[in-house]
């Protein structure tokens, strides 16, 4: 009997094995995410590319979606996402509106991204997608792209928004998506794994083959 029941698991998880490192499951509602079908973006003027979801690629549920990308400023990409889904507490279909940034900002004097928008730093608070900064609440040694970076969780205009900073070339790339939504916090806590399974798509494109805007020879 236990030699059975392990066949009949084995045949169960089979498909589970084979597609689980490649599945973000989202919210309640497991929507699978598959990032190698996300349409790549390409930034030749600051050397980067990113796989950023469209709809058709959100929408596995039979859930009407939005996702739109303005690349009006190449250097600062917004991805504006919205996945209709239910308010757990009025049970109405809601859609909320939430914005990933990737803002690429000039670093001449080399500040470090530790001291990056730090008391004293001369970098724009808007390379976090906020136009003050009130508190940074949290922070923590990562890596983005392959480099090191830093995550600083940062509160201001009202919102929270954890911002990732990765030096490069002279210059300071950010990269943030919200982490507090006033009106929506229980469902902006289900669905904010997209902005993260986003983050995990960026890549530096090869300095040999690219050179971002503005930087030295």
């Amino acid at each position: 009997m236990n030699r059975r029941w392990g066949v009949l698991l084995a045949a169960l998880l089979a498909p589970v094995l084979a597609y689980g490192s490649d599945a973000t499951w989202v919210g309640k509602q497991k929507k699978v995410l598959w990032p190698d079908e996300w349409r790549l973006y390409r930034n030749p003027a600051y050397c980067y590319s990113i796989r950023l979801p469209d709809s058709a690629a959100v929408d596995t549920a039979g859930l009407a979606s939005v996702s739109e990308v303005d690349t009006t400023d190449v250097a600062a990409v917004k991805l504006s996402l919205a996945l209709s889904t239910r308010d757990p507490d009025t049970g109405r279909d809601v859609r909320p509106s939430w914005a990933f940034l990737i803002t690429v900002t000039p670093n001449p004097e080399g500040v470090s991204k530790d001291k990056w928008l730090e008391p004293g730093s001369k970098g724009p608070a808007a390379s976090t997608g906020m136009a003050t900064i009130v508190e940074i609440l949290k922070r923590r040694d990562t890596r983005v792209g392959g480099r090191k970076a830093i995550m600083k969780r940062m509160e201001g205009d009202g919102q929270r928004r954890d911002v990732y900073f990765v030096p490069y070339a002279g210059h300071m790339y950010a990269l943030s998506y919200p982490v507090l939504d006033l009106d929506h916090q229980e469902i902006l806590n289900t669905q904010k794994q997209i902005f993260e399974t986003v983050l995990g798509q960026f890549h530096f494109i090869d300095p040999d083959q690219c050179r971002p805007a503005g930087a030295s020879p």
